[in-house]
């Protein structure tokens, strides 16, 4: 692996590591609300979770990739973090 492609991996796992920052603190807010207002933080955080670990997933991928597969992989990934940023935007308005 080249020092940049591990700088990048780097980059990419501090970007994850800040997905679960955010998910986190929307766990914290519904511990804090009523068994009906739970329910919908409780669906909201397992799409988070889902798209998260769909995202660590392609990582891992693009961690262990060779160099052609590298920009296929990436694109995969950034689609994985802008999914998960979307859920993250509707579930923040809709708790927020």
């Amino acid at each position: 692996m080249s020092t940049s492609h591990s700088a990048h991996v780097e980059k990419l796992k501090a970007k994850l590591d800040e997905w679960d920052s955010h998910i986190a603190k929307l766990e914290a807010q519904a511990r804090t609300k009523q068994a009906d207002a739970r329910i919908s933080y409780d669906k909201a955080l397992a799409d988070l979770r889902e798209r998260r670990a769909k995202a660590k997933h392609k990582l891992d991928a693009f961690e262990h990739a060779s160099e052609g597969a590298l920009d296929d992989l990436k694109h995969g990934f950034e689609r994985a973090l802008s999914d998960m940023s979307d859920a993250y935007k509707r579930a923040a308005a809709r708790f927020g």
